[in-house]
């Protein structure tokens, strides 16, 4: 990685490494400071913000509990090859409830070829997933242990995220704190699909009312083009 300082403000750029085994990227801009408990955390520059082409869609949504991720519930009035999401996710409600929840990006209609952004509870992991991304050069999984993400600078219990997708890369931000970046290929041009989903644990057969949901507020952009 290297940085750039001003009285100011300490901005990293770090090198992404080798895309598609013959081209070089650069991840995104990040400011870093150490917050006043002394925790190092880091956000996307605000420059960014200049790439948005829409104006931003506030969306509040109760998520159900599903089976699979392939039930995910489809966020129509977004979707595409290059947009941004800011999301606050309570899990609150649902603690104990739920195995798996998050994001799917890069998806076709039934969602059974995307790139999954979330949260493993039993495993305790915060992750990118691209095995089911079917054209991704490297179909892995990506993670990070919760137990060492800082809680989110206002303080509070949820999670927030920050994510940006540019074409075959997608990037991630937990808590102003913990980053994930990924090469992940749409399966085809008809992958534009965007989801959420919460998966319900195996051992819960019929979960209590008040523990059916997730919580999720977010607002979303689309974007021109990161990378050239």
């Amino acid at each position: 990685p290297k940085t750039a300082a001003d009285a100011d403000r300490r901005v990293v750029f770090s090198n992404l490494g080798y895309t598609s085994h013959t081209l070089k990227a650069v991840a995104l801009p990040r400011d870093v400071w150490i917050d006043a408990g002394g925790t190092l955390r880091q956000e996307f520059v605000p420059e960014l913000a200049d790439l948005r082409v829409s104006q931003g869609r506030q969306l509040s949504l109760k998520v159900e509990a599903m089976e699979s991720r392939g039930q995910a519930l489809a966020l129509d009035h977004m979707g595409g090859f290059q947009f941004e999401i800011q999301a606050r996710i309570n899990a609150d409600s649902c603690a104990g409830t739920l195995k798996e929840f998050g994001f799917l990006v890069l998806g076709d209609d039934g969602f059974q070829d995307y790139v999954a952004i979330g949260f493993n509870t039993t495993a305790q992991h915060f992750f990118i997933d691209r095995s089911h991304s079917s054209q991704s050069l490297e179909r892995d999984i990506r993670a990070a242990p919760l137990g060492r993400v800082a809680r989110p600078v206002d303080g509070g219990s949820g999670y927030d995220l920050h994510i940006y997708v540019d074409h075959s890369v997608v990037t991630v931000m937990l808590n102003s704190h913990t980053a994930i970046t990924v090469e992940a290929r749409a399966g085809s041009e008809n992958n534009q699909k965007v989801g959420v989903y919460a998966v319900v644990a195996d051992d819960i057969k019929d979960p209590a009312p008040a523990a059916e949901y997730l919580e999720i507020s977010m607002e979303t952009f689309q974007l021109k083009s990161l990378y050239v």
